[in-house]
């Protein structure tokens, strides 16, 4: 009973000792209602402060404070520094591909801080949105820039702690790109950075997408007598990076090269007529991807059909009293494709086997199945930017 009695004891103080320290940081809260607005806004003046005045253990206590209760992305770009300067930081806890997308909004943010906007022309709210809060921005930001300026002078910094202090002194595009380099290699920064580009390079073809195909239309068994045709489609559905689905449709004409025959209205007819068309829903998966290559599996299903011209009925050139006959059946198709990609454009091949069930009772046997091989145009409209406003207000 003593025990339990004790161990209560001591979770009690824990907590009274948590929530004292809560209170201490929340009485420096004097900005506003501590919530995560204004915990980032009075932050942005008294990390500053206390850092430079040393005293580290209301430092940590306010760090710790603002990640509990808003999260840690706030404060990455200060604890990525702090650790650096007081000899804490690791590849590990800091350094990924989602590294690169912080390293990109500090540039955002430094460069707005050092852009004053004109506020004469907007509304009192937005005014004050774009002066108060954002000169605390602003003020946090110079500050990390002028930490790193005196951390790029400290002794013994990796090649990696290196790199981000001359990059928080100074952020630019052509030196996050030094990360990339070969003199970078076997680093976590050149592995977190070629891993951001896979990402980027595969999540900018997520969007909506649309294509125009041509080529050729090769029958086989019985069905050749119909003989090759070109062909044009035109597709238009939704991708993601590994997944795209969407609808096609497609025309084949020219005429065969010979004969066959087709019932209509229990006459027979002899015709060297061909059109045909196919609506479906096609599908693209990707089974390899890369920054400029795909290869991906592609296939549909959908209705095929002919629809020739057989005879006319009257004399001149009046189509409209032609006599046409309409030849059904299902398309399952499947095949491998290739795709070069230029950001969200790309040039493709596809090779696709059809399997085909044309019925055309009482004339020509037309069972068999076809092949198409064509080149693919196509893009993607995608919704994906690079950089936006970060959370840090």
């Amino acid at each position: 009973m003593k025990k339990i009695i004790s161990g209560c004891c001591l979770v009690l103080a824990g907590l009274s000792a948590q929530a004292q320290s809560d209170a201490q940081i929340e009485s420096l809260m004097t900005r506003g209602a501590p919530d995560c607005f204004d915990i980032s806004y009075n932050s942005s003046y008294l990390i500053p402060q206390l850092y430079r005045a040393g005293k580290r253990d209301t430092l940590e206590a306010l760090v710790q404070y603002a990640i509990r209760e808003c999260g840690d992305r706030m404060l990455f770009h200060f604890q990525l520094l702090d650790a650096i300067g007081t000899g804490r930081f690791t590849s590990q806890a800091f350094v990924s591909e989602q590294t690169f997308q912080h390293l990109e909004n500090y540039k955002w943010h430094l460069r707005k801080a050092t852009v004053p906007d004109d506020t004469s022309n907007r509304s009192p709210y937005v005014a004050y949105h774009k002066t108060d809060r954002r000169r605390a921005t602003d003020s946090f930001y110079l500050f990390l820039q002028q930490m790193a300026s005196s951390l790029k002078e400290k002794a013994g910094l990796s090649s990696t702690e290196k790199f981000l202090a001359d990059y928080y002194a100074a952020p630019s595009d052509t030196l996050l790109t030094r990360a990339g380099d070969s003199v970078m290699n076997g680093t976590a920064l050149y592995e977190g950075y070629k891993a951001m580009r896979r990402m980027r390079d595969i999540a900018e073809r997520r969007g909506t997408t649309f294509s125009i195909a041509s080529g050729i239309w090769i029958p086989n068994g019985k069905l050749n007598v119909l003989g090759p045709h070109p062909y044009i489609n035109a597709h238009i559905g939704m991708r993601s990076p590994e997944l795209q689905l969407g609808l096609t449709a497609g025309i084949r004409f020219m005429s065969t090269p010979g004969t066959y025959k087709v019932i209509k209205d229990d006459s027979l007819y002899t015709t060297r007529s061909f059109i045909a068309y196919y609506l479906g829903l096609d599908f693209n998966y990707a089974l390899y991807g890369h920054k400029r290559h795909s290869l991906e599996l592609v296939g549909g299903m959908g209705l095929d059909g002919m629809n020739p011209r057989l005879a006319d009925k009257g004399s001149g050139t009046d189509q409209s009293k032609a006599v046409y006959q309409d030849l059904h059946s299902f398309n399952i198709n499947a095949g491998p494709g290739y795709k070069f990609w230029t950001r969200s454009w790309y040039l493709g091949v596809e090779l696709k086997y059809h399997a085909l069930f044309y019925n055309n009772r009482g004339g020509t046997d037309l069972s068999g199945h076809a092949i198409t091989l064509g080149l693919v145009l196509g893009g993607v409209l995608t919704p994906y930017c690079r950089t936006g406003e970060p959370y840090w207000y």
